[in-house]
C-alpha cells in the first residue's frame, strides 16, 4: 500500500517537526524566563575600588534581606563595575548607599544596600559609587599587624626617644603634678573648706529668699511682661508717628504747596524781603513823624 511505501518519509518529517518543536519550546522558555526576570528586577551600575572576591550570582541584600544578585562584573578604568539586579519592589532613593560586606566568618561576601530616605528615586542610568565595609577577617588582619608592631617595639632596646623612655618621663611628670596638687590642697585646705561653706550658705540664703518672695517675683515678672507689651505698643505708635511726619514733610516740601513755594521760589522770597523792609521803613517813619499820618481835629 501507498501508506507503507511513504512510511519512512513520514517518520522523518515527524522527527524533524518534533525536533523543531522542541527547539522552539526551549527557546521560547528561555526567552520567557529572561523576559520575566527583566520585569522582576531593576538594574543598577555600582563602582567599587575592589570587588573583594565577589562573583556573578553573589547575593545582594537590602537592610539584611536578600533582594537580588550580582548580574555581571567588569573592570573599567581601574575600578570594578558591578551590575546589580535588585527586585523591582525595592524603592531606592537618591541617597542610597552600596557596600561590600562579609556575610559570615568563612569570608563569603555580598553587596549590602541601604535604600536611603531622600525624596527622589535613584537613577538606574548613572554609575553609582560603593565602598568596602570593614570585615571580620580584615579586622583580624589589622589586629595581627598591630600585635606584630607591638612585639617589635617591646623587643627594641632602650634608646633615646624609645617609647619606654617617653612612658617613664610621662609617669614621672604625672607623679610630680599629683604631688604638687596634693601639697597645694593641704596648704589651702582651710580656705577651700571656708569657700565651700560660704557657697553652701549663699545657696541656702538664695533659696530662702526665692521661697519667701515667690509671689513678688512672679508679680514682678508679670509686670515686666506687661511693661514690655506696652513698650512694644508704644514703639508701634512711634513708628506710625514717624511715618506720618515723613509723609507730612514730603507734602510740605512739594512745589505745589505754600511752604514748598516759599522754600523753592526765589522771586517770592525776594518780594517778601522787600515787603518786610518797606514795612519796617513805614513803621520807623510813623514813629518819627506821627503827625504826618495821624491828624486830630477838635470840634
Amino acid at each position: 500500500m501507498k501508506f507503507y511505501q511513504d512510511r519512512e518519509k513520514i517518520l522523518i518529517r515527524v522527527g524533524i517537526v518534533t525536533v523543531l518543536g522542541l527547539i522552539i519550546l526551549f527557546w521560547g522558555y528561555g526567552w520567557l524566563a529572561k523576559y520575566l526576570e527583566n520585569t522582576r528586577y531593576d538594574y543598577y551600575l555600582v563602582r567599587f575600588e575592589n570587588a573583594a572576591n565577589l562573583e556573578i550570582g553573589s547575593p545582594v541584600s537590602v537592610l539584611g534581606v536578600k533582594k537580588g544578585k550580582v548580574n555581571s562584573i567588569k573592570i573599567e578604568s581601574g575600578y570594578v563595575i558591578l551590575d546589580l539586579a535588585i527586585e523591582s519592589d525595592v524603592a531606592l532613593k537618591q541617597d542610597a548607599a552600596f557596600s561590600i560586606i562579609e556575610s559570615n566568618l568563612m569570608g563569603d561576601v555580598q553587596v549590602e544596600v541601604a535604600p536611603g530616605k531622600a525624596e527622589g528615586k535613584l537613577d538606574p542610568q548613572k554609575v553609582h559609587t560603593g565602598e568596602r565595609a570593614y570585615s571580620m577577617s580584615g579586622l583580624v588582619s589589622q589586629l595581627s599587624d598591630l600585635i606584630g608592631d607591638l612585639q617589635t617595639v617591646i623587643g627594641t632596646p632602650h634608646k633615646q626617644g624609645n617609647i619606654f623612655t617617653i612612658a617613664e618621663s610621662l609617669a614621672q611628670n604625672s607623679n610630680e603634678l599629683v604631688k604638687n596638687l596634693n601639697e597645694s590642697y593641704l596648704e589651702n585646705k582651710d580656705k577651700i573648706e571656708s569657700i565651700i561653706t560660704d557657697i553652701a550658705i549663699l545657696t541656702e540664703n538664695i533659696s530662702i529668699l526665692i521661697t519667701d518672695n515667690r509671689d513678688r517675683i512672679e508679680n514682678s515678672i508679670e509686670y515686666a511682661e506687661q511693661t514690655f507689651t506696652k513698650a512694644d505698643s508704644t514703639m508701634i505708635k512711634l513708628d506710625l508717628i514717624a511715618d506720618n511726619l515723613h509723609l507730612l514733610s514730603e507734602k510740605m516740601l512739594q512745589d505745589d504747596t505754600t511752604l514748598g513755594n516759599l522754600i523753592s521760589d526765589r522771586e517770592l522770597y525776594d518780594n517778601l524781603n522787600k515787603a518786610t523792609e518797606s514795612l519796617d521803613s513805614l513803621l520807623i517813619d510813623i514813629r518819627n513823624n506821627p503827625k504826618k499820618y495821624i491828624r486830630i481835629k477838635l470840634l
